[in-house]
């Protein structure tokens, strides 16, 4: 502790707090360094440490100085704390997860004081502590969390070596394994000799004793000398508490998937699971929900991920694996370009954004096109002018068959499926609602019949295409939606998908890209538009200013020859850049351009180089010095006229031609002139030069066997531009125009070395802007975005009407599972998301909000159902949730309701008691199967308090009173002179089969009533469990000599969601609740003159259950005296049976209900079906008659099964045995 004392500053002024359970590594420095100053320590209460209210109260009674805390557990602290409090507090200490930027803003604005904030690092296998780094605000040099700093101590050793060596230290600025040497690092692991002896070293850097391998990434910085954390070094990661191994699910994919999925990559995205898939060409990939299923039959639901994405192909690295770098660039790229999804599914029908200028074309709908310099929805004239532009130079191409990335809402899409020779068309767009308009126009003027083109469309980003038969269409066109990809690296992935889908000949148009080059021009003449003076605009802060607010991505038109000449574009002959097209000047028509990459055909002579391609092909330009030849599109068309006399086979040029639609903006730009050019208008602004729709339209006529391109300049000007004239020779115009657009991109790159632009592919992003709302390192759920989305569903909640409601919910939903949006027919769990996430969820609501619900609910209903239901429980309550009580009642189509009516033959019940710890969400599973194999059951849950919904009130912790609420409240729903029996079960696990067991015998000496049926699971019987302390056999000792080590390795025993429960924040509730129902069954005592339920009795256990043996739970058939017992064990399933096993479990419960048999029913899984084998009689029967006694044995179930009567003989040979009702033996 020497080094940290000194480094922070300790004194024996200070005083500490000791909050941190002692199973953490963290604790030890919260415990002994103030003995080891002799300083104050306070103590907040057992159990209460994440009880945000206790310990901010502990802190300020105690006069607390110095503080410790988990980031996490930090950022939730903080939300009890306001300006001014905690005045003796003079610094927080941090460990254990990355401290990020969020944290240290939090901690000031909260406390209103810039308080010393430290960021430490250690594993336990080098005593907890070893670096430290003040994390203060403004801290400059680096990006979104703090670095791990710097070595506490000179005797402390931090290498950063090569991870496949680590005796080679690597140099500043390399990322490496962090090792750690030094007298503080542990000899090794206790009774693991092997794992010690990989992770624990002899060091190999010159210095005695052991170096320890962590695991961990890091990066010494050259210019700082602190070390940056990078991740780990394996795929081991933890989701909600649960720690996973990513490969393992990829592993079990595969093998569920051997035929549909050829790679699998499972990655953590912020605080979920994220799946990428890739099938074998041309095998369609199932279903997600498919997956899904699939997975959460052999994995525990945390395991299952939240969402699946598919591609073609995943990025493979040298040695043909995964290369999931790759794979989490493309999901961050994928989370980006859905954010557009999102707006437009908004901005397409918003108010005010809607086409109102009385046009009745039902295929024009324009919405949310708005002119950016008037901030008003675009003329008609433009946009008509737009579409008709770009849908005609699609038609020229000749398809029969196209795919549209981003068809909106199908302008676009309706005039090309209208056009002669066109029979197929696919419309994809990531809005829902953009393509559930496409659909209607379609159907509402019968477009099918009418055009004789089929129409299909998906929802999808424009990357996706998935699914899609290679070589399968003429033409793909993405026009109009560049703007919005996340990257160029994004762009790539586009193309490399697009174009094996394209057929040879064929074409991918990819229109409306913004220059790159002219996003200053466009800037400029945006703000002048909005009222900024040409003064202002010639400042070096006001440009600067514009750049980093431009929220639109631009391409340099040189990536798509750099991404030609690098041979990215696989199947690609020639490339043709060409300026928009039209005569209105618009923004359209002034600072965008398409691409055309034409395709390779079948007859095409297959050439080794451009040059070859290019052959028989020269270039004639008019003279630089010919300054007239530029002044008029006459002038340019009456020069290249006059080349094509002399040379009619070499493709003609005029270079360096004044834009008229730019040139303007240059002068704007270059603070000569205040030029006026008009937001959108036939002709050209007041800066002079050649109006670029009447150069084409006059070349059109000059030249009329002339292929036109006319593009940017190529020295650079961004007023000027090129324009080349192809000759077609009839008969031969593909190959002509092929061969002449390879000497255009020559010409066009003659001031440019190919091979350097073809080198920059390696820097992709270079050909792009950076966007300040999209390219940054910030994670989608960090804490300054999560406090946005709580400020934005709060003010939805408290100021809108029930949708504005039901929409904060959903918002909050949305943002703990780290998605954008929510379909509301989709369930919680199809998401991917279990349990733990479902409380952060439902904690969400209860602190945003105001408002609580069960997380059954959430776990069980569709999203929209949920949502709904929130709002109905609060109407008329102030925006409160109403009391809640020891009863969860569901009936009619999963809505909660209260009931005063009892129990109908024609309505079967089941009543859940949940295991110990628990709460009714343990049964979420089994709950949604068995409402779907039997949907008029009504399902009561008993619903302790303590936990879910019931959080703030305090665990019930004796026996008599946690049995009488129960009862209090089950009474009235089960006794009545109105009720008639019909069939009710109880069902009860762990905890919860001790209490069911003794509610139904309270209820049957109250009332006389008892439920037809006992469902007990997870726990030794009654007799057994009275001789037993609170952890069963697990356990010897009493619930007041264990620790909550103790309870954690029970937990992690016992399987289930929860079997890692190593994080804070999911023992801040699991924990305390779970250790109040352990005392619960360590006191309940059956009393010796019970007498038996007359109720058919199924004792189920997981197969593979190592905290309760089958011996312990056999005694439970002693229990029941009707004609009807079975003794199940679930195949596959360890202790918790309903998570893990859910289905085939609903299934035994209706089979409950739906029909009985007389005798007694013992079951076992159809892998130890056989004849039936009964072991030799005991001794103290062997002179007993064999026939006498072999009829005895197999009819005498308690005897088999090992009662108080007999042996327990051979269980696992037996299939169904029927035997009459039980009778004493007589032996």
């Amino acid at each position: 502790f020497n080094w940290g004392t000194k480094l922070l500053g300790f004194s024996r002024a200070d005083t500490f707090v000791l909050k941190t359970p002692l199973t953490f590594d963290c604790s030890i420095p919260e415990m002994w360094v103030p003995m080891y100053l002799g300083c104050t320590s306070v103590i907040v209460p057992d159990g209460a440490h994440l009880d945000f209210t206790i310990v901010k109260d502990t802190l300020t009674r105690g006069r607390v100085t110095v503080a410790h805390f988990v980031p996490s557990v930090l950022s939730l602290f903080l939300d009890f704390v306001s300006p001014g409090d905690l005045p003796d507090l003079r610094q927080i200490s941090c460990t254990g997860e990355a401290l990020l930027h969020s944290h240290r803003h939090k901690l000031t604005s909260k406390l209103g004081r810039p308080l010393p904030l430290y960021n430490l690092y250690g594993p336990t296998e080098a005593s907890v502590e070893v670096s430290f780094f003040e994390a203060s605000d403004g801290c400059q040099g680096v990006n979104h969390g703090f670095p791990i700093g710097y070595a506490g101590d000179g005797d402390v050793l931090l290498y950063v070596v090569d991870p496949t060596d680590p005796s080679r230290l690597l140099a500043d600025g390399e990322k490496g394994e962090l090792c750690i040497g030094g007298c503080q690092v542990a000899y090794g692991y206790l009774s693991r000799p092997d794992l010690s002896a990989e992770r624990f070293l002899p060091n190999p850097h010159g210095v005695p004793g052991l170096m320890y391998r962590t695991g961990d990434l890091a990066i010494r910085d050259a210019s700082t000398g602190w070390l940056e954390y990078n991740g780990r070094a394996d795929r081991q990661v933890k989701v909600g508490g649960v720690r996973m191994e990513l490969g393992e699910i990829e592993a079990v994919c595969q093998r569920l998937f051997p035929e549909q999925l050829l790679h699998v990559a499972v990655e953590k995205v912020g605080d979920r699971l994220v799946g990428v898939c890739a099938p074998p060409a041309g095998v369609p990939p199932p279903e997600p929900s498919v997956i899904q299923t699939a997975l959460s039959a052999e994995l525990p639901s945390s395991y299952v991920p939240a969402e699946w994405l598919f591609r073609d192909s995943l990025p493979l690295g040298s040695a043909g694996k995964v290369d999931h770098r790759k794979v989490m660039a493309w999901i961050a790229d994928q989370e980006k370009a859905a954010v557009w999804g999102n707006i437009y599914d908004q901005l397409y029908f918003a108010d005010g954004l809607q086409v109102s200028d009385g046009g009745t074309d039902p295929f024009m709908d324009w919405a949310a096109y708005t002119d950016s310099f008037t901030g008003k929805m675009h003329e008609r004239s433009t946009i008509a002018e737009w579409v008709d532009e770009t849908v005609k130079e699609i038609v020229a191409l000749r398809p029969t068959s196209v795919i549209e990335m981003g068809c909106g809402k199908g302008m676009i899409l309706f005039k090309v499926a209208a056009s002669t020779g066109v029979t197929s068309y696919v419309g994809c767009d990531l809005s829902r609602l953009a393509i559930g308009h496409v659909e209607r126009v379609w159907a509402e003027h019968t477009l099918t019949k009418e055009y004789g083109c089929s129409l299909s469309t998906r929802v999808r980003d424009a990357s996706n295409f998935g699914g899609f038969a290679d070589q399968g269409v003429d033409a793909v066109v993405c026009n109009g939606v560049s703007m919005y990809f996340p990257s160029a690296a994004y762009l790539v992935e586009m193309l490399t998908n697009a174009l094996p889908k394209i057929r040879p000949g064929g074409t991918l148009h990819f229109g409306d890209v913004i220059s790159l080059e002219h996003i200053e021009l466009f800037l400029l003449r945006k703000a002048r538009h909005a009222g900024a003076s040409f003064e202002q605009l010639q400042a070096t802060e006001t440009r600067a200013e514009l750049l980093a607010q431009s929220k639109d991505r631009l391409f340099s038109a040189d990536l798509w020859y750099a991404l030609f000449a690098r041979g990215l574009l696989p199947g690609v002959a020639a490339v043709e850049v060409q300026l928009k097209h039209g005569a209105v000047m618009s923004e359209f028509s002034r600072y965008r351009y398409n691409v055309l990459l034409h395709m390779k055909g079948s007859d095409d002579a297959q050439p080794n180089s451009t040059s070859e391609l290019a052959r028989g092909k020269g270039i004639l330009s008019t003279p630089t010095d010919a300054l007239e030849a530029r002044d008029s599109a006459e002038g340019v068309a009456a020069s290249l006229a006059a080349l094509a006399t002399h040379s009619p086979n070499d493709v003609l040029a005029c270079h360096s031609i004044p834009n008229a639609r730019l040139t303007a903006d240059r002068l704007l730009r270059d603070g000569v002139a205040d030029a006026h050019a008009p937001a959108a208008q036939l002709g050209v602004g007041d800066g002079g030069g050649v109006d670029p729709a009447a150069l084409r339209a006059v070349l059109a006529t000059t030249l009329p066997c002339h292929h036109v391109v006319l593009m940017w300049a190529r020295d650079g000007q961004v007023d000027g531009m090129d324009v080349y004239a192809i000759p077609l020779r009839e008969g031969a115009e593909r190959s002509d125009l092929l061969a002449g657009l390879n000497v255009v991109m020559a010409s066009a790159l003659e001031f440019r070395s190919m091979a350097e632009l073809a080198a920059r592919c390696d820097k992709i992003e270079s050909f792009t802007n950076t966007l300040a709302t999209v390219d940054t390192n910030e994670p989608s759920n960090d804490s300054a975005s999560s406090e946005a989305v709580a400020s934005e569903a709060r003010s939805l909640w408290e100021t809108g009407g029930r949708a504005e409601r039901k929409a904060a919910v959903l918002k909050l939903i949305a943002s703990k599972l780290g998605l954008h949006d929510l379909r509301e027919s989709m369930a919680f769990a199809e998401m991917g998301a279990n349990s733990f996430v479902a409380m952060q969820a439902v904690g969400a609501m209860r602190e945003v909000l105001g408002v609580s619900a069960p997380v059954l609910s959430l776990l069980t209903m569709s999203l929209g159902e949920f949502a709904q239901s929130v709002c109905d429980a609060t109407d008329g309550g102030g925006g409160k949730s109403p009391a809640t009580g020891w009863l969860d009642i569901r009936e009619d189509g999963l809505r909660s309701r209260a009931l005063t009516a009892g129990l109908t033959s024609e309505q079967p019940s089941f009543v859940f008691f949940p295991p110990a710890g628990s709460a009714p969400k343990y049964f979420a599973g089994a709950y949604k199967e068995l409402r779907r194999l039997c949907p008029t059951a009504r399902c009561l849950f008993v619903q302790p308090p303590g936990r879910d919904i019931r959080s703030a009130e305090p665990n019930v912790k004796n026996v008599k009173e946690w049995i009488d609420a129960a009862v209090a409240a089950l009474k009235p729903h089960l006794v009545g002179s109105n009720i008639t029996a019909g069939p009710c079960v109880f069902v009860g696990d762990s905890w919860g089969a001790i209490a069911a067991f003794a509610v139904a015998h309270a209820l049957r000496a109250e009332t006389g009533f008892t439920p037809s049926h006992m469902v007990v699971s997870g726990s030794s019987s009654p007799a057994v469990a009275s001789s037993q302390n609170g952890l069963g056999s697990f356990s010897d000792a009493r619930m007041d000599e264990l620790g909550d080590d103790v309870l954690l390795a029970f937990l992690r025993e016992s399987g289930g969601n929860q079997s890692d429960a190593s994080t804070e924040a999911t023992l801040s509730e699991l924990l305390p609740a779970f250790r109040a129902d352990c005392e619960l069954f360590e006191q309940y005592k059956r009393p010796s003159t019970l007498p038996p339920l007359h109720t058919r009795a199924l004792v189920m256990r997981g197969a593979l259950d190592a905290v309760t043996t089958r011996r312990e739970m056999l005694g439970w058939l002693e229990e029941f005296s009707a004609d009807e017992a079975a003794v199940l064990d679930v195949a596959g399933a360890t202790h918790r049976v309903y998570e893990e096993a859910a289905a085939r479990v609903a299934e035994r419960l209706v089979a409950l209900v739906g029909s009985t048999t007389d005798g007694i029913v013992v079951s076992v899984p159809s892998s130890r079906r056989g004849p039936l084998k009964l072991g030799p009689p005991c001794a103290f029967v062997a002179d007993v008659d064999p026939g006498a006694l072999r009829a005895f044995r197999e009819g005498n179930i308690r005897y088999r099964l090992g009662g108080h009567f007999g042996s327990k003989g051979e269980l696992s040979q037996l299939q169904i045995v029927k035997a009459p009702r039980r009778v004493a033996p007589t032996a």
